[in-house]
């Protein structure tokens, strides 16, 4: 891979191979470049995949997904590459890494207000709480104001999380393969006004506990089966949790060192739920007999 303006191997880009149209974060380990611009993602099972390429910190470079003849911002026009058999290697599109740009944007104060020392944040990839560090994502400031400055100059989808709102794509909704898309701009264009919901209450009921106290609810979107939700069960019986009216989800009980899903085995055979309005969507928590 090449630095787009100077034609210069680059060094240090940090590379994820995701399945095609599949579930991504950004806490998987990744391959990073070497001196000589080279890069060799490792995928543990045969499949279809995209690449997204993600450039060092504060070099000034954008990170992007792959895409055929250059790079994009979106998972669904990036290059698909298919590795048919365990062992089989494919080589890559020679990748050209562009120049960042930014996307600068204001959201009206949250309602109800942030409790002291808490506030957002805006990135483009779901929270996933198996891992211990958040994905890279930028701040939203006391004032509703923040600023991306790590994305290559495309169109994107963007994640807001804001304590006490439901996580949402931009646009409002809960697939971000149905985002509305948002241009970085080179250089630095006016800042956007975003609007965000509050979303409404999912409330999920366990008529046997897990034990222990460290026990977390997910609820991951049908679609994408990315988080778009995150409660405490602790040691209780129930956890209610924030989330964008009118989505489709499975839910997942990260409990007792084990995972568990709402009427299945695994994401897959789980239990579709609907969030609907007119009052808190209630579930009784029912793993497979």
């Amino acid at each position: 891979m090449y630095a787009r303006d100077t034609g210069l191997p680059m060094k240090g880009v940090c590379f994820f191979a995701v399945p095609a149209r599949g579930t991504f974060n950004l806490q998987e380990l990744c391959s990073s470049s070497t001196g000589l611009g080279l890069v060799r993602v490792q995928v543990s099972v045969p499949g279809s995949y995209n690449l997204f390429a993600r450039a060092p910190g504060y070099s000034g470079y954008g990170s992007q997904w792959v895409g055929p003849s250059g790079g994009t911002g979106t998972q669904q026009s990036a290059r698909q590459i298919t590795v048919s058999v365990p062992g089989e290697t494919k080589t890559a599109p020679t990748i050209f890494i562009d120049r960042s740009g930014s996307i600068r944007g204001k959201l009206p104060a949250p309602d109800p207000a942030l409790p002291p020392g808490q506030r957002g944040t805006v990135g483009i990839a779901a929270l996933e709480p198996e891992y211990r560090l958040p994905p890279m994502s930028s701040p939203i400031y006391y004032d509703g104001s923040f600023n991306i400055n790590w994305l290559g100059p495309y169109e994107w989808p963007l994640l807001f999380r804001i304590p006490g709102h439901a996580d949402q794509w931009s646009g409002g909704g809960g697939n971000r393969l149905r985002a509305d898309l948002i241009q970085a701009t080179v250089p630095s264009g006016s800042p956007i006004d975003f609007t965000v919901k509050r979303g409404v209450s999912a409330i999920v009921n366990f008529p046997d506990p897990p034990a222990g106290s460290d026990n977390r609810v997910v609820l991951r979107n049908v679609a994408t089966g990315e988080s778009m939700g995150v409660g405490s069960l602790g040691s209780g019986s129930k956890v209610r949790i924030r989330v964008v009216l009118g989505q489709q989800v499975k839910i997942q009980c990260l409990c007792g060192g084990t995972t568990s899903w709402h009427g299945g085995t695994d994401f897959d055979s789980a239990t579709p739920v609907v969030i609907t309005g007119g009052g808190p969507t209630e579930v009784t928590f029912l793993p497979p007999q």
